[in-house]
């Protein structure tokens, strides 16, 4: 038995299951049926995974700062959502943002506007008007394999989305999943007339009776509840969670693959009722919704025994995110994206006797995009959030890049170099390297890495450039952020016990594009600043053992020296120009960025207590935040400006226990409580954008009932 029961759930009543043979073992720990609670220290570190370098690597030879969260490790947490997950992993904090949605910051720095990308299953999931990614209930944890994040700079591999970081998050497949699952979730705050309630239902087999063909379905659906909380606006509007804030996700993932061939096509249906705008809220609850298709079909020939390796890949992608259609609700947005990408990439490995000083794999490829976007309602578009664009009803972009990447393994360490290159139609070309020397002796490893990155203007930052009031004349054209990041790790393993690593990184962004709002005019505004960045260091530990596993990390940053943009400063007193950033400094707090703490202390972990039960359990630890949470009104009642207030430190504990095999192999129960001590902290915007915070997730108590039938199929037990 293994901890990967904890996040399968509630038996779909009507659902028949039958006996199937066990799929084939694949040769990658982490991608395999091979429960983690079955394996070492050491088979865990010597799992691979290819996110780093699109190649198969170690975690200690991948040429970056990478964690990865397997199932058993969400099911551990009993995570409800991304955020569950993302406040356990070194340098993430979960933050504010508008109209209901919740997102992350990293390292000190705000990076839902484009500076994290997420992919689910190879697809992006940034829409492209604001390059946002809401996380809040959204995404179907249950059906989760693992998440593969890169903590640093992932744009000479991926492009304008990852200039901080990728979380790269793969589901359940043919690979290590034979049949049905599913899963169901209750959880109440207050009582069960205010109440979560999600179904996830996936299907997996390898038909080897039809030439091992892999087949995939999964659908998750449900209702959830944002807090037992008080939201309180800039004006002093106030009004419970419970009642105007539900969550209502829907998400379909179907995947097919033959041989080489791949295809995979998801709908994101996601919707919410929320009331918060921006610095003020509805009188009733207003419908957004976050509508996203995707599609890819991909082919992986594999030529010269298998050294050569071709992969033509296409994608579309639909979304309509940030969607209002009732046009007399203030955030009124009805548009529509499409992307046709294309990519070519050619890997090739050189075995050592050819290469002479070691294994050399050289990686090449070419791609572009071209992105088409459009008002659906030009009729009734007006100078706020359905604002025309600058071309009009519509406006469309190209994008084409050339990438590269050799990886020479020697006896003397690992040495990556490797760079992209693009060129966007409307804001010009990028050109990004990176390189990193990584050496594993025994077991010690040691990593040191320097990348630049960037960030591609989304439609709304080219669309809503800063304008003279008068003329409508553009005062300033919005231009790509170039980013350039140090880092170095070091680890080493403790009598395949425990496992340490210690890292420190050097963030510098010049040219930052941030979020504004013109009161001349009315509308949203994005420009380019002077410089922000920050430093710091991050601290992680794994315990496992056959009965359990812990794993504990310390994050710290500081932004002295670094930041020039108002939008993201804390000013040491309210109200402030925003030009005074650039003349004084010192007028805004040296060490601290708004809405992230600078200490983060993070653990979880799982423990065998007798038989079938285990109990797990996870604890958060946020020091002081700053955020805009109140507002000083004029005279006729608008706002006049925000004032600082100081948030503080979040200690949340959650525990949970899980019996497994209840009645039949494979079905699992899971009851627990978040939060705990009922800690009523909140969300922090981490940039002046109006928004006054919002109720964290209250006290929850949580039930889960689990059936896998991979365990029935001969493979290891969940």
């Amino acid at each position: 038995m293994n901890l990967k029961t904890y996040g399968l759930g509630i038996l779909i009543c009507g659902l028949v299951w039958t006996r199937r043979a066990a799929a084939e073992e694949t040769a990658s720990v982490l991608s395999g049926k091979q429960a983690i609670e079955e394996l070492s220290l050491d088979d865990l570190l010597a799992s691979e995974t290819e996110v780093a370098a699109k190649k198969s690597l170690t975690l200690r030879d991948s040429p970056a700062v990478l964690s990865v969260v397997t199932r058993d490790e969400i099911a551990a947490l009993g995570a409800r959502d991304l955020i569950d997950i993302l406040e356990m992993v070194p340098g993430f904090v979960p933050a504010q943002d508008s109209e209901g949605s919740i997102s992350a910051g990293f390292r000190g720095l705000w990076s839902n506007d484009g500076r994290h990308l997420v992919l689910v299953d190879g697809q992006e999931m940034n829409e492209p008007f604001y390059t946002n990614v809401r996380m809040n209930n959204r995404f179907p944890v249950d059906q989760i394999e693992r998440i593969e994040i890169i903590r640093g700079p992932g744009s000479a591999i991926y492009g304008g989305y990852a200039e901080l970081a990728v979380l790269n998050i793969v589901t359940r497949s043919a690979a290590n999943q034979t049949g049905v699952a599913t899963t169901g979730t209750l959880g109440t705050f207050d009582g069960l007339s205010d109440r979560r309630t999600t179904l996830s239902a996936s299907y997996a087999n390898k038909h080897e009776s039809l030439d091992d063909l892999e087949t995939s379905f999964a659908i998750f659906a449900g209702r959830a509840l944002g807090s037992a909380g008080v939201y309180r606006d800039q004006y002093g509007v106030q009004y419970p969670y419970l009642q105007d804030n539900r969550m209502e996700p829907l998400f379909t993932n179907i995947g097919l693959g033959y041989h080489g061939l791949k295809l995979r096509y998801i709908y994101d249906g996601y919707q919410a009722f929320v009331r918060d705008i921006a610095d003020s809220s509805t009188e009733q609850p207003y419908r957004i919704r976050d509508l996203g298709t995707y599609f890819e079909a991909r082919y992986d020939a594999k030529l010269f025994g298998d050294r050569l390796t071709v992969t033509p890949r296409f994608n579309f992608k639909r979304q309509q995110p940030w969607r209002v259609a009732d046009p007399s609700i203030v955030p009124y947005y009805l548009k529509t994206a499409d992307r046709y990408l294309g990519n070519l990439t050619l890997s090739y490995a050189l075995p050592r006797d050819l290469a002479i000083i070691g294994d050399l794999n050289v990686l090449a490829g070419v791609e572009g995009y071209l992105d088409k976007a459009k008002l659906d309602a030009p009729e009734a578009c007006d100078t706020s959030y359905q604002c025309p664009f600058l071309a009009g009803d519509k406006v469309q972009y190209k994008n084409v890049a050339a990438f590269a990447q050799a990886l020479l393994g020697t006896d003397f360490g690992s040495l990556t170099l490797g760079a992209r290159f693009e060129h966007h139609s409307e804001v010009g070309d990028s050109f990004v390297p990176r390189a990193a020397y990584t050496i594993v002796v025994g077991a010690a490893h040691a990593k040191i890495m320097a990348s630049q990155a960037f960030r591609a203007p989304s439609i709304e930052n080219i669309n809503l450039p800063p304008m003279d009031p008068e003329t409508g004349d553009i005062l300033a054209v919005t231009k790509p952020e170039r980013t350039t990041v140090y880092e170095a790790e070091v680890g080493y393993e403790i009598a395949n016990l425990a496992f340490v690593t210690a890292n420190a990184f050097d963030i510098t962004i010049k040219d930052p594009i941030s979020y504004g709002y013109d009161t001349s005019s009315d509308s949203e505004v994005y420009k380019n600043y002077s410089t922000t960045g920050t430093r710091g260091v991050e601290l992680g530990a794994r315990v496992k053992q056959a009965r359990g596993f812990a794993n504990v990390s310390y994050s710290y940053y500081s932004a002295v020296g670094k930041n020039r943009v108002p939008q993201y400063g804390v000013p040491w007193q309210t109200p402030v120009e925003s030009d005074v950033m650039q003349s004084d400094p010192s007028a805004y707090r040296a060490t601290a960025l708004l809405g992230m703490p600078q200490h983060k202390v993070a653990a979880y972990g799982a423990v065998q207590m007798m038989g079938d039960y285990w109990l797990s359990g996870s604890a958060l630890y946020l020091s002081k935040r700053y955020g805009y949470a109140s507002s000083i009104l004029a005279d006729d009642g608008t706002l006049a400006y925000s004032t600082i207030s100081t948030e503080k430190p979040v200690v949340q504990l959650s525990a949970f226990v899980t019996v497994r095999d209840v009645g039949v192999r494979g079905m699992n129960i899971q009851a627990g409580v978040h939060n705990v001590l009922d800690s009523r902290w909140r969300y922090v915007e981490a940039y002046d954008g109006g928004h006054a915070p919002s109720p964290a997730p209250s006290r929850e108590f949580m039930l889960r009932v689990a059936f896998d039938e991979t365990t029935l199929a001969g493979a290891a037990p969940r």
